[in-house]
């Protein structure tokens, strides 16, 4: 009972951060056996968020990351949303599309790591993002590739 209890906190912190982030949010990283929790946001965090990390609710530490995100999670997943549904994402062997944690674009499985910067650049201009945002990762050996 007591582990569940803990869950329930811990997912009770990650939804109040998320919706006191607003457009700032850029994600997170959740670390329930540290009890701890890494934010990523795009600029400062607002206040209310900076209020609630000071209370370390149910005794969790929420560690704010400003620095990292370049983009808000709502423009992620609008992106990542525009690769899902594309049939040229599909025709390139796009296998899965995720949103990064850190904010810092989508990460992208595909099927043929051989495309390289072709399949990036493509990618790039179905998501309506820089090709920076774009990290795509191999199937056979979940590699960054370049």
């Amino acid at each position: 009972m007591r582990k569940h209890r803990r869950r329930a906190d811990f997912a009770e912190v990650v939804t109040t951060l998320e919706r006191l982030g607003g457009r700032r949010f850029a994600g997170l990283e959740a670390h329930p056996q540290e009890h701890r929790i890494t934010t990523y946001w795009v600029g400062h965090p607002p206040k209310r968020v900076q209020e609630l990390v000071g209370t370390r609710p149910h005794g969790i530490d929420i560690e704010l990351v400003t620095t990292a995100a370049a983009y808000g999670e709502g423009a992620m997943r609008s992106a990542a949303v525009r690769v899902r549904r594309s049939l040229r994402a599909t025709d390139l062997g796009v296998l899965r599309v995720s949103v990064s944690a850190a904010g810092t674009g989508l990460d992208i499985e595909v099927r043929d790591p051989a495309s390289g910067p072709d399949l990036r650049t493509a990618l790039a201009q179905i998501a309506r993002l820089p090709l920076n945002a774009i990290h795509c990762v191999s199937r056979e050996d979940r590699t960054p590739m370049a």
